[in-house]
């Protein structure tokens, strides 16, 4: 039983040492290579544009729906919060992985 105990510990330590060694490479991840940014674009405008925003108006709606079939408030709070996610989340990730210190 203690062997298990010793394994676990062994196994956190360890990933905690592979995480501070992969932070000054997650530091440089927003800013380096190119490769993905046409992708990484693209889904942006899809998201940010009129695919994203019929998404949140559609998730209003199938949330509205739900709540009067289920007579609670939490599918119509549910959403709310995907829409708001779909119109935020973009711009919050982008504000994120872009940062430099």
């Amino acid at each position: 039983m203690k062997s298990l105990k010793n394994k676990k510990w062994v196994g956190m330590v360890a990933v905690l040492l592979i995480a501070i060694a992969l932070v000054p490479a997650m530091a440089l991840a927003g800013t380096a290579d190119t490769e993905f940014q046409p992708m990484f674009q693209k889904i942006l405008d899809w998201t940010q544009g009129f695919l994203g925003k019929s998404l949140a108006v559609g998730a209003v709606l199938v949330g509205a729906g739900m709540a009067i079939y289920y007579q609670s408030a939490g599918p119509a709070v549910m959403g709310i919060a995907m829409a708001l996610i779909l119109a935020f989340g973009p711009g919050a990730i982008q504000g994120v992985v872009t940062a430099t210190f």
